[in-house]
């Protein structure tokens, strides 16, 4: 079903493409801070494959950590300084299509170590849980440093499921007042959508039988446009190496300033092409990300640009 994960790659956003055919709704990116001392790298290693065995036991998926301080040092590079602090970390986690943020800080005291996990979810930047165990064990033992990370992160990600699914269950209205569409509402933002196309259950994202799809994502940004669609165009090329920009266009949809990329690339020998729409709403960015197979793509332009033109903000 290479069509379908070609919908998923394509329906994440222009700044947060996913780097693999996993559910992206459950990636996660792990970063271990050490506070005041500096932690070995193999007791690092030994502690993130921890959380990495737990996290897979409960089909999620941490970030590359090769990629991931790849992304850090770009970070820091930008703003001249080391990438630990939260925002810069969940700036990080967004660009590289995480759902969510572990940020392990570890604490040293005379015989014991404070590691005190928070749980970030990367769309609304909101501290979801927050857990701490003290480890009392020589941090060199990477039986009893693997079985502590084991424990800390069951017991964080059990406590957040109830969070998780109370956030996909989003308060929406459905009106069919378009005839051949449906409004997706909410108290920020509406637009319309077919009626005909599947939605998926757990993003904003509908899929029509050809391929094509629409999905919406927000991103909290204080960037200026410009170097917003600058920043999210070298993500897309960094993620898509096939990615051609075929026209940019800024316009004002709705009282709102809209910056229209319209692309085309390669995946899994199928040619696709794909609008991705920026809104400006100010410290917060809304992508509508519209497109589909080469064959099909004219023939749904029409409803693209409807769908487009309907975004409006509350």
């Amino acid at each position: 079903m290479k069509v379908f994960w070609i919908i998923l790659v394509l329906c994440m956003g222009i700044s947060l493409f996913a780097q693999s055919k996993k559910d992206e709704s459950k990636v996660i990116m792990l970063k271990v801070v050490a506070k005041g001392f500096t932690l070995d790298e193999s007791s690092e290693a030994i502690f993130r494959s921890g959380v990495e065995e737990v996290l897979t036991e409960n089909k999620y998926s941490l970030v590359s950590e090769e990629v991931q301080n790849e992304t850090l040092k770009e970070q820091a590079n930008q703003r001249k300084k080391e990438c630990l602090d939260e925002s810069c970390l969940v700036d990080t986690g967004k660009m590289l299509a995480a759902r969510g943020l572990f940020v392990v800080e570890v604490i040293k005291a005379k015989e014991s170590y404070l590691f005190k996990l928070k749980y970030i979810n990367l769309e609304t930047a909101e501290t979801l849980k927050t857990k701490s165990l003290i480890y009392e064990k020589d941090i060199d033992d990477a039986k009893n440093l693997m079985d502590f990370a084991k424990d800390l992160a069951g017991k964080i990600i059990f406590d957040s499921k109830d969070e998780e699914k109370e956030e996909i269950k989003t308060e929406i209205k459905e009106i069919d007042k378009n005839g051949d569409f449906l409004t997706y509402e909410n108290d920020k933002y509406s637009f319309i959508y077919p009626k005909s196309w599947e939605k998926d259950k757990k993003n904003i994202m509908w899929k029509a039988s050809n391929g094509s799809s629409v999905n919406l994502i927000t991103e909290k940004s204080s960037m200026k446009i410009p170097e917003y669609v600058k920043a999210s165009l070298k993500n897309m090329k960094k993620s898509i190496s096939s990615y051609v920009l075929i026209s940019q266009e800024t316009k004002t949809i709705n009282d709102i300033t809209a910056t229209i990329l319209y692309g085309k690339f390669n995946m899994y020998n199928n040619n696709l092409r794909i609008y991705s729409v920026i809104f400006d709403g100010g410290n917060t960015k809304y992508v509508l990300t519209l497109g589909g197979l080469d064959s099909s793509f004219d023939n749904d332009k029409k409803t693209f640009h409807k769908i487009i033109n309907s975004f409006s903000l509350k």
